[in-house]
């Protein structure tokens, strides 16, 4: 596979997913002299045909570079972004400064956003785990284009892997503050409907949030312990009451 060539022109390089008639294929294009990485989403047989209509139905999406036939092959192109995938970096555990995971959320949002007039079989296809990535010296989150087949899609699913990316990325912590722990609350119970309406949510939420992390981050170190621990206790149990009275308890 490393030394096919595509319409004369894409030499693939690497495999990076493959099922019966689907393969993402990174490759470049041998007639740039940056080689420049692209991505090839590779479709045949009972996919051509629904995936032949969304790609006709793309429309304002930067990545996006063509599309075309060859060998009985519906081929999409797409620019490629080499990183660390989401789950690498913003895994359990993972230390990482709150900036960074607020300006990862962020990212997430205005992809979204961008996304929510695509065909839902590419703009969900795009919010799977190893499409969002983190580029390493920029620490810049990125998406890529391998647009799997995911079944019949409508755009609130899109919401949905909004709603679960931006729970790992704000991912609830010992210090995490209460004003972000209950964004990411009524997002994953539902709240918004649409990418529109999660953007706001958050725009409206943001300043809040990044201003109790300054409140924390500018306290002394026994202050600090101080307000975190009665903070996650007020917070425990205000969620054990609700669950009590019969509420979701998130």
């Amino acid at each position: 596979m490393e030394s096919l060539l595509i319409r004369e022109r894409y030499k693939v390089i690497h495999v990076l997913y493959a099922e019966e008639d689907y393969a993402a294929l990174e490759a470049v294009d041998i007639r740039d002299r940056e080689q420049t990485l692209y991505l090839l989403n590779v479709y045949e047989g009972k996919y051509l045909k629904s995936y032949l209509g969304c790609f006709h139905q793309l429309r304002g999406c930067p990545a996006y570079r063509e599309m075309f036939v060859w060998q009985d092959s519906l081929v999409a192109v797409f620019t490629y972004r080499e990183g660390l995938s989401i789950d690498r970096v913003f895994f359990q555990g993972a230390r990482l400064d709150w900036r960074m995971r607020m300006d990862a959320a962020g990212a997430l949002f205005r992809q979204a956003l961008a996304m929510w007039e695509y065909p839902p079989q590419i703009s969900c296809a795009a919010l799977l785990s190893d499409n969002i990535q983190i580029l390493r010296e920029e620490r810049v989150l990125e998406i890529n284009y391998a647009v799997r087949p995911l079944g019949e899609l409508d755009r609130r699913e899109l919401v949905l892997l909004l709603s679960d990316q931006i729970r790992k990325v704000l991912l609830q912590r010992w210090d995490s503050p209460v004003e972000e722990r209950r964004f990411v609350r009524e997002l994953c119970a539902g709240a918004e409907r649409s990418a529109v309406g999660a953007y706001g949510s958050w725009i409206a939420a943001e300043p809040a949030i990044r201003a109790a992390y300054e409140r924390i981050e500018n306290k002394g170190p026994l202050g600090k312990w101080l307000y975190l621990l009665f903070m996650n206790l007020r917070d425990w149990g205000q969620r054990r009451l609700k669950r009590k009275r019969g509420g979701s308890g998130r």
